[in-house]
């Protein structure tokens, strides 16, 4: 519950907030997904916590999620987010095959 509460902290420190997503995608905390899309999709957040948010949600988001990310792609985003966009799809359509 603690990393669920430091991933939708906008005020904890950056570092541990991509930790935090980071873990809890990785132990399959759902109730940490909706800060996680929040900040995968925030185009005032750094490129940092959107590539870290982005690669949570290739861990364990579902078909919205690769929904959203193709959005993301279709969007013109910041040329940095390229891969890991890409990457979350891939894992995505992996685990949904």
């Amino acid at each position: 519950s603690r990393t669920v509460a430091i991933a939708g902290n906008a005020s904890a420190h950056e570092a541990a907030r991509i930790t935090a997503m980071q873990i809890a995608s990785e132990l399959g905390h759902a109730d940490a997904l909706p800060a996680i899309r929040a900040a995968a999709e925030s185009p005032e957040a750094s490129v940092s916590l959107r590539t870290a948010a982005i690669g949570a949600l290739g861990v364990s988001g579902d078909k919205a999620d690769a929904e959203r990310m193709k959005r993301l792609l279709d969007g013109n985003p910041n040329p940095r987010l390229l891969p890991a966009l890409n990457a979350a799809l891939d894992r995505i359509g992996q685990r949904l095959q």
